[in-house]
């Protein structure tokens, strides 16, 4: 039988009106069971059915079997199906397997919020359209010899697995090779079509691409449904890519959200309101490791440099990056100035500890991190007047990645003179309410170490520590910062009576 894999089976939870899925098992005379869904408003949570899957397990709904799929074979199937984002149909037309409509969420003129109803042959009529349009896509791109780039994005996704940032993937275990592979055929037209308009209108291309960017992020196969808000929520709410069991698909051509015309308002309004901004300014793309600006040009140094191992920021890039280049073919910013083999974005020289990337032979382990921070860091200092003033952003939970970050501070030729938490995260975050995330971002304010900073004496150090770290934990409770935020907090005092000198020593001259 099939089981229809979803997280939740609520549709609507708002306070004054709600509504969910719930199910019921039928089977005709030598047939195998069927599960059939119904819209109901439920009174209480329990009410609802819980979720069918659990860490790659899928539980059976028929209860006189009530089995349970290992995540091995969960997995197999859908990697035959290339991740499972679209419905298989037969020779006629009608649907044999793959993705399954729940539910149609409809705006009705005259009434307030949204209504449910169960999908119809004609919705599954628009999704077959869609599969046909994408095979004439394709199609006509072969009879033209290949000629630029494919419409649908075939660019290879992460490997992901391993040791530190590369475990933010886990696709390809599922079948999603291709970043076409993350969209439904309906979001692959939609997106080739906006694309495709984009890259006619010159004048507007940069800032439509963006919006282009914000519908990428509502328009695919990983989009879960938000239940309060009633509106599908946007892939990155994580840090990572990871399947979704049940997505919600947007309509791109509406005012709702994820369609293009709301984001492009949102974008506006994102831009308005950072007001007028100086024209003087140049974009680079470059290497932390190589700044292009001269030495000592620079009064400020401001630095929000890469999360060690928690987040694979170039990879990540990649989802909206290939969209890009599809609406800016010419553009020469979305090319890989260190690496002209690479058709997605600069990865070489990007400091991440992320063992399933290799930089010049080498690992990017630990290591490579530390390495690379220390030789961004004193290029910094380098770019820095001598009466200048850096800040490095920082937010981690591990105890890793803090000293892999301070240690690239200090061998960079720092010292640091301030730290403050500042709440740079939304409360009401996706991230934030499913999870133990941090609050705040630690600001670590530097100043370069003068070349002629004495050597210090371990034991002094070591008696100072006490009293400036408990200074400033008791200024920072009394601010209401609480837990890991003020434990990493800091880390900052301390590291400003540690980094004031060249080294620090004891007495049997041990560094």
């Amino acid at each position: 039988a099939e089981i229809p894999l979803l997280r939740s089976f609520w549709l609507c939870k708002k306070e004054n009106r709600k509504r969910a899925l719930r199910y019921r098992i039928s089977r005709s005379k030598n047939d195998i069971p069927r599960v059939e869904f119904e819209v109901f408003e439920p009174t209480s949570e329990k009410d609802v059915p819980g979720g069918t899957v659990t860490r790659a397990k899928a539980k059976c709904l028929n209860p006189e079997c009530g089995s349970v799929l290992s995540p091995d074979r969960v997995r197999a199937q859908l990697a035959e199906q290339k991740g499972g984002a679209d419905v298989i149909f037969d020779r006629s037309g009608h649907r044999t397997g793959g993705a399954q409509l729940l539910a149609v969420a409809v705006l009705r003129p005259g009434e307030p919020g949204r209504t449910y109803r169960l999908p119809t042959e004609r919705d599954y009529q628009a999704v077959l359209r869609a599969q046909a349009q994408v095979r004439e896509m394709l199609a006509e791109w072969e009879k033209g010899g290949r000629k630029g780039l494919c419409p649908v994005p075939d660019e290879s996704t992460p490997v992901g697995g391993g040791t530190g940032a590369g475990r933010a993937f886990s696709i390809q275990k599922y079948g999603m090779l291709r970043w076409g592979d993350l969209f439904t055929a309906r979001q692959k037209v939609a997106l080739a079509a906006f694309a495709s308009l984009i890259s006619n209108r010159t004048s507007q291309a940069k800032s439509l691409c963006l919006t282009l960017g914000k519908m990428t992020d509502l328009a695919n196969a990983f989009c879960p449904w938000e239940p309060v808000a009633e509106c599908p929520r946007q892939v990155l709410n994580q840090g990572r890519i990871k399947p979704a069991w049940d997505f919600a698909e947007g309509v791109p051509i509406s005012e709702s959200s994820g369609g293009f015309v709301t984001c492009l308002d949102n974008f506006i309004a994102g831009a308005l309101s950072v007001g007028d901004v100086s024209p003087n300014a140049q974009v680079v793309v470059a290497a932390a490791q190589t700044s292009p600006l001269p030495e000592e040009s620079a009064s400020v140094w401001f630095t929000d440099p890469p999360y060690y191992d928690a987040i694979p920021y170039a990879c990540l890039s990649d989802f909206f990056f290939v969209w890009f280049k599809r609406a800016m073919p010419n553009e020469p910013l979305l090319r890989d100035p260190f690496d002209s083999a690479n058709p997605l974005t600069p990865k070489l020289l990007e400091a991440i500890h992320d063992e399933t990337q290799r930089s010049n032979g080498g690992m990017k382990d630990k290591a490579f991190f530390e390495a690379s921070m220390a030789e961004a860091f004193q290029v910094g200092r380098q770019r820095l007047r001598e009466s200048g003033i850096g800040c490095v952003v920082f937010a981690h939970k591990t105890t890793e990645g803090w000293e892999a970050l301070l240690s690239g501070i200090i061998k960079g030729g720092w010292t640091l003179t301030g730290s403050w938490p500042i709440a740079t995260e939304m409360a009401h975050r996706l991230r934030a309410r499913e999870s133990a995330a941090l609050a705040t971002s630690v600001h670590l304010v530097c100043r370069p170490r003068p070349t002629n900073a004495a050597v210090g004496d371990w034991a002094a150090v070591l008696r100072e520590l006490p009293k400036r770290v408990g200074d400033w934990m008791e200024r920072l409770q009394s601010e209401g910062i609480r837990g890991a935020d003020l434990v990493f907090a800091c880390i900052g005092p301390s590291l400003e009576v540690f980094s004031r000198y060249t080294k620090v020593e004891t007495r049997s001259e041990e560094r």
